[in-house]
Order: structure tokens, then sequence, then C-alpha cells
């Protein structure tokens, strides 16, 4: 995060594997975009700050650090993770693993139930991984995030989040802030998945014909229109509203979960309005 103009360059110092050390210009990305609004002074702006290596290297990057100044050692390094095995190259259903991500939960009311119920749908309907980003919630809530850590074999991983910006409050410093755990999320699954999944704890995708977003994307995603994947950075899925004032409620019982009884929705949302996106790890420098 940054305040205000930056007009300061930064430098990368990377220590190779094979012992080596360089130095490299770091490039800054501002993933804000003025069109959905122009913030003060005050407003600290996101942005992606990436080390372009050159051709030439022959050896991986251990550690990264940044500088204003080139050429000065560093007590405090970056340690890079060692990258997995590319799974995006795939076939068939297997070729759309899909990781959710969730921005930071700050819930004071117990939402323990509802929360369940989500990601057990999220999993039914095809989730790879499930990132979620806790700030201050209740303790039940937490003792059931607690509960989907302490299993080894689930897809769900929890994240502690402090929010960088706490003494500037306002929506919309808010709404930078979420940009941190989606891309934190992307670069977690850049490798391990072909789409990154952004969505909050009240929004769901059901595909229509079909069971799970991989059977959709198969679907979708013919040799006729394989090019797409290569060519677009997000497909944009539009949204619908299913509101408890839609539905009667009068006779639903305290252990309801509006997940499931509530069907009658709004009309679609109008193109490129109000949608959630499956966005390309592969085309995607940052997420929105």
């Amino acid at each position: 995060m940054i305040k205000g103009a930056w007009n300061i360059k930064l430098y990368c110092h990377l220590e190779l594997y094979s012992g080596d050390i360089s130095f490299v210009e770091a490039n800054l990305n501002h993933m804000w975009l003025s069109e959905w609004h122009v913030g003060d002074e005050n407003i600290l702006e996101p942005v992606l700050v990436s080390c372009k290596l050159p051709n030439t290297y022959s050896s991986t990057v251990r550690t990264v650090a940044l500088s204003i100044k080139p050429c000065k050692s560093f007590s405090a390094k970056l340690n890079m993770h060692e990258a997995i095995a590319n799974t995006t190259t795939a076939e068939g259903d297997n070729a759309f693993r899909i990781a959710v991500c969730v921005k930071p939960l700050h819930f004071a009311e117990d939402i323990s139930r509802k929360l369940i119920a989500w990601i057990e749908m999220n999993k039914l309907l095809g989730a790879d991984s499930i990132e979620m980003y806790v700030g201050d919630v209740h303790p039940r809530t937490w003792k059931v995030l607690q509960w989907y850590m302490s299993r080894a074999d689930d897809i769900v991983h929890v994240h502690n989040y402090t929010s960088l910006t706490e003494l500037v409050s306002g929506v919309w410093q808010r709404r930078r802030d979420e940009l941190i755990s989606y891309n934190d999320c992307l670069y977690r699954n850049i490798r391990s998945s072909r789409f990154i999944l952004p969505v909050d704890i009240d929004e769901i995708i059901v595909p229509r014909r079909v069971y799970t977003w991989q059977q959709l994307l198969s679907r979708f995603f013919t040799s006729e229109s394989l090019f797409l994947l290569n060519e677009y950075a997000s497909f944009l899925v539009r949204n619908a509203y299913f509101m408890d004032q839609f539905t009667d409620t009068k006779h639903r019982s305290q252990y309801s979960i509006s997940l499931l009884d509530n069907v009658v929705r709004s009309e679609l949302s109008p193109d490129g309005e109000s949608g959630k996106s499956f966005v390309s790890t592969a085309n995607s420098l940052a997420s929105h």
C-alpha cells in the first residue's frame, strides 16, 4: 500500500540459489482503478510490485528484498516459496481447478451455521481450495474455522488478517484493503489452480444443467472455444438476488438456512454489472 503520489524508484535485491546476488528495478502497477473512486491524500492505494528477472538467469530466486537504493545489503528478506508443479495443463474436468477467495471476515454476530452451509456448498460445487481471511469474528465462528483448520485433508485454509489501514476509516479504504487478500489468494494458487473465484460468504455460483463448476467450464470451453482461455483474463457470471423478503419466512425454523430456503430470485443483473468472475491465474497479474 502506498500513500499519495509515488515518484520514488524501488529496487529488488535478489539472492539466487546459486549464491549470486542481483539488483533489478521494480515495476509498480496500481491495482485500484480511478474510475471506481478517486481518493484523497489520506487514502492508501494498493499496488503490485514485481521484479522482472532477466532471461539470462539460470538459477531460481531464494530471497527478495525491496529498497529505494540499489546495491544495498539487507538483514530482512522475504523467502521465496518453491514453485509447485503446474497442474493447470491437466485435461477434462481436472483442467479447471478452482480456488475460492474470501475477503477478510469481520462479523461480531455468530455466523457459524451460515458459514458451514456456505463452505460445504462450495465443496459440492467443485472448490479445490477455499482461502479465508479472518479479522474479528464471533468465538463460535472462530471455533468452526478452527475445526476446519484441524482437518489435515480439508481444502479450507484460514489466514489471520490484520488491516494495514486500521487508522483510516471509510468504505472506500476497506474496498482497497480487500484487494490485498484477493491478490494474496491469487498468488498462493497461481500454479495449482486454473481459476480463482473471489466471492463473499453470501454468494454462490450455481451452474445450470450440470452439477459442478468444472462440468460447467468443460461444456463452455469446447475445442472450438478453447482459444478464449488464452485471450481473456476472467469470465463473468451474472448475478441474481435471493433475498429473505422474497420468501415467506413466517414458518421458518430457527435451524433453517436461508442459503437453501430462499428459492425466489430477482431478475438477472444487466450484462457486465454486479457479477462474479472466474479469474484466470494464467492471464492475470492482479485480481480486483
